[in-house]
């Protein structure tokens, strides 16, 4: 009896030592790379695996550590394909797949198929980049030179008497262009420009549609240790225009380089519900990626421009105000950027951002069941309700002939022209649960509203001549190139000596833009109060007519 108990201990605690280091050997394996055989140029590399975690991102590597290939793949069981260029050198590539520091690698070795390629390939100058130890896997002795076979793998840059980089694009491998830049190419081309404010410029246009650029450049560009003011990316699909002090606030290794993933996404990649508003319209996904690990980016204000190109469809001509852009942020959470409009001349959705993700073109509309009388302010309703920039009085009501109070009027404005600021106090008969206080409070602080011995009066109806003082105001904070006129328009109406002295000059200049217009009789009944379609009428105006 005593012996079986000392044999059942014995498995007991063979068992009890072995379960922990089961547990560690399975949470060691958070990511598990399936092997590569390996491949010509021009065959397809399907990269496959296993892991714990809802996202990871995938990068190839080629035979001299630059990048040919990055991407963000979802599912626990995953599995991904790209073709290898067809001008792809010859040597042993490197896949890394995972999330931060947790990583599988696996190697795969490219070997031209007999007879080999003619090598009269014309010579190809590429930037000289030493970055030993920049990826995992990377040998530390790796020479700053590369390898004459693997000039081939990155176009040629030039740098023109502007400062700005272009690529010699030529060969492009399933629509993908690889740019990377060491700090020598972008002090060169920084140095070549001679205004104040230095702008760093990609010129990445070409005759071919893309559908990914991997960009990689010295964080210090973004971290303001380089005299730049912005830094513009420029493509035939999409557009952005980045300050420079972006990254300034992160938790980034400055020594390094930052990769800039823009990549075109399919339609069943998107939200459910909101794949019929998109259609077969753009739709882009924009990253930050150091060390395999997506960096946040995330601004306090819309800093970030982004234009994507996009023309209209015939059907959407009539109706082009109801183009909008969608933001699907890495949770799946999908909200309209409020700000974002087609602008006709330029063929492009644009819109000012403070973070990245998808970003998808849409068509959608609002519509209210009381606008049947106000047929001329149906679509400048729908179009800024869509928007959220204006709201109705519920769902299905916009109640158009109501007086607008001055409370909701600054709500308005302040939202139709994206205005932020710093503040600390409103006036006192301001309701801090009122919502209109955040709005209200922000005009105050940029000298929009005045008040009265620090009253506001929110709760007051508008009348025609203060709104039109409201806005014009607003739109020298918002810095909008407005015609200055000096001559009084104002008196071209027939009620002109209606008009409050304090208020001439603001309906001059609103005239002289074309933002107001008087009624069949010529008046412009300033002291009469403003209803709720007249100002959603005058903000439409305002929203449209700059980019």
């Amino acid at each position: 009896m005593e012996k079986r108990t000392r044999i059942v201990s014995s498995i007991l605690l063979v068992f009890v030592l072995l379960v922990p280091l089961l547990s560690i050997g399975y949470s060691a394996q958070e990511v598990i790379l399936n092997s590569i055989p390996d491949k010509s140029p021009g065959e397809d590399v399907v990269i496959s695996g296993q892991t714990v975690f809802d996202e990871i991102v995938i990068k190839v590597l080629r035979p001299n550590s630059t990048i040919l290939y990055i991407n963000t793949v979802k599912g626990k069981n995953f599995s991904d394909k790209f073709t290898l260029p067809a001008d792809s050198p010859e040597g042993t590539y490197t896949v890394v797949a995972g999330k931060g520091s947790i990583v599988d690698i696996k190697t795969f070795n490219v070997v031209r198929k007999q007879p080999s390629l003619p090598t009269s390939s014309p010579e190809i100058l590429i930037p000289n980049f030493n970055e030993a130890k920049r990826q995992v896997g990377a040998q530390s002795s790796q020479k700053e030179d590369i390898k004459q076979s693997d000039k081939e793998a990155l176009p040629e840059i030039t740098i023109d008497n502007n400062g700005i980089i272009r690529p010699k694009i030529s060969q492009l491998s399933e629509g993908r262009l690889d740019v990377r830049l060491d700090e020598s190419l972008v002090q060169k081309a920084l140095q070549m420009q001679v205004s104040k404010n230095k702008i760093l410029t990609l010129d990445l246009k070409n005759s071919k549609p893309l559908v990914q650029y991997n960009i990689v450049l010295p964080s210090k560009v973004f971290t303001t240790s380089f005299d730049v003011h912005e830094v513009l990316i420029d493509t035939d699909e999409l557009d952005l225009k980045l300050p420079a002090d972006l990254l300034k606030e992160k938790n980034i290794d400055k020594n390094k380089q930052i990769e800039i993933l823009i990549k075109k996404v399919e339609n069943s990649n998107i939200p459910s519900e909101i794949r019929a508003a998109v259609g077969k319209r753009p739709i882009y996904e924009i990253g930050f990626y150091q060390d395999l690990k997506k960096v946040n980016v995330e601004r306090p204000t819309n800093s970030i421009k982004i234009s994507i190109a996009y023309t209209p469809g015939v059907e959407e001509l009539s109706g082009i105000e109801n183009l909008v852009l969608f933001h699907i942020n890495d949770d799946g959470k999908v909200e309209i950027v409020s700000n974002s409009k087609y602008v006709a001349n330029s063929k492009r959705m644009v819109a000012n951002v403070n973070s990245f993700s998808k970003f998808a073109v849409g068509y959608i509309s609002k519509k209210f069941d009381d606008l049947k009388n106000y047929s001329w302010a149906e679509k400048a309703v729908s179009s800024l309700a869509t928007r959220n920039i204006i709201s109705g009085v519920d769902q299905n009501s916009f109640r158009p002939q109501e007086y607008i109070k001055r409370g909701e009027f600054v709500k308005w404005l302040v939202n139709v022209l994206g205005l932020d600021a710093q503040y600390s106090s409103n006036f006192e008969d301001v309701k801090k649960d009122s919502s209109y206080w955040r709005e209200v409070a922000i005009a105050k602080a940029l000298g929009i509203v005045k008040g009265y011995a620090n009253k506001f009066k929110p709760e007051d109806y508008i009348t025609r001549q203060d709104m039109m003082v409201l806005v014009q105001r607003a739109l020298e904070v918002a810095n909008k190139p407005i015609v200055k006129i000096k001559s009084n328009l104002a008196t071209k109406f027939s009620d002109s000596s209606d008009i409050s002295t304090y208020a001439q000059d603001s309906v001059s200049v609103l005239v002289a833009n074309d933002l107001i217009k008087g009624n069949n009789k010529n008046q412009i009944l300033p002291r009469k109060f403003a209803n709720r379609a007249e100002a959603a009428q005058l903000l439409f105006r305002i929203f449209f007519k700059w980019e």
